[in-house]
């Protein structure tokens, strides 16, 4: 194969891989993960080499993201910064080019629906005063390198109002749900659990207490038999109540590794939704760009988000810098030494051994 040849394969191969770690959530250590699939063959000066390739080819671009939120017990604080390779998307960069600084954003926001639904909102504020909004997102799956767009609602409904300098808006995003089939048998099952419990006295209670604390402490996973093992002891009324909890235990463990179905809300009908994608707790990394379109252009904030359970905030990574072969756009919001910081970094990281 000649070296033109061997050069398309290493850019395909660097992609792929790119690809394959936001797929399994890794992001803050993309380029360790990355250089891990290639192997202890390829030198650490070849594997830099395959970056500044692709990149130059316009396959990859660059970005410097920001840790907002990286989970309890991650080991990078909030406020870390990485420059990371983002498979390149011209659509992203239109938005880029168009963009200005008239709100401020907040960090996302997750709110219950219902036991089996919730949404993802992030809130604006005004910087000036503002004539006519309309409000987008943009979702970029960095997985398979495709996006889809559109439009959302904002609180109020004020796309076609004014807004003040101060003025806060929220803007609804994504809605998250979970198996509503699983939720409904998991509630079930609780029911019956509380019925069965009611029909037992107390000395009844504490030994079937006493007994599931034996069974199930520790995350303990006991099988039928074993569970008939110990109730046939105590009667088939607390024999029955823990074979309960453990059907209970395994429903709740199938709608954790369920994970959620991703929709975009459609703000002009409101029972109409597109589906997105699946996500699995910390897994799938992918891009958000909400946006609010006025007159004088485009305010955005580019964020990585990554699910990461139906209880905690999800992982969020915001873009401060993106650099292709044909732009370089810093976060607008930055003040200017920070904003050459982001500009140095994206420049010259990932194009070095030394970096």
């Amino acid at each position: 194969m000649n070296a033109a040849g061997l050069g398309v394969l290493q850019r395909l191969r660097l992609l792929k891989s790119i690809q394959e770690a936001f797929r399994i959530g890794r992001v803050i250590d993309q380029t360790q993960f990355i250089r891990k699939t290639y192997g202890k063959k390829v030198s650490k000066a070849t594997f830099y080499r395959h970056v500044k390739a692709s990149f130059d080819s316009g396959e990859i671009s660059k970005i410097l993201i920001e840790i907002s939120y990286d989970g309890l017990r991650s080991p990078y604080p909030t406020g870390y910064e990485e420059v990371i390779c983002i498979p390149r998307n011209r659509e992203i960069e239109f938005i880029f080019r168009r963009s200005v600084r008239n709100f401020e954003f907040k960090d996302l926001k997750m709110e219950n629906i219902s036991s089996y639904s919730k949404v993802i909102k992030i809130g604006a504020k005004a910087l000036t005063n503002i004539k006519g909004i309309a409000c987008r997102i943009t979702l970029f799956d960095l997985s398979v390198g495709s996006t889809c767009s559109s439009y959302i609602s904002c609180s109020a409904n004020r796309q076609k109002e004014d807004l003040y300098a101060g003025e806060e808006i929220w803007l609804t995003l994504l809605q998250l749900k979970r198996s509503k089939d699983i939720i409904e048998r998991i509630k079930e099952i609780r029911r019956l659990i509380d019925e069965a419990k009611s029909q037992l006295s107390n000395e009844e209670l504490e030994a079937y207490y006493q007994l599931r604390s034996e069974l199930f402490s520790r995350g303990k996973h006991p099988s039928h038999d074993e569970i008939d093992e110990k109730g046939i002891y105590f009667g088939r009324e607390i024999g029955g109540l823990l074979h309960l909890e453990m059907r209970l235990r395994q429903a709740e463990e199938d709608l954790e590794e369920a994970g959620v179905e991703c929709f975009l809300i459609n703000p002009y009908e409101k029972k109409k939704e597109s589906y997105v994608v699946d996500l699995l707790k910390g897994e799938h990394a992918i891009m958000l760009i909400p946006q609010i379109l006025h007159k004088s252009g485009i305010d955005c904030r580019p964020t990585i988000m990554i699910y990461n359970g139906w209880n905690d905030l999800p992982k969020e990574y915001v873009i401060r810098g993106y650099l292709s072969k044909d732009l370089i756009w810093t976060d607008p919001s930055l003040p200017a030494h920070r904003k050459r910081i982001v500009k140095r970094s994206l420049e010259t990281r990932l194009f070095r051994v030394s970096s």
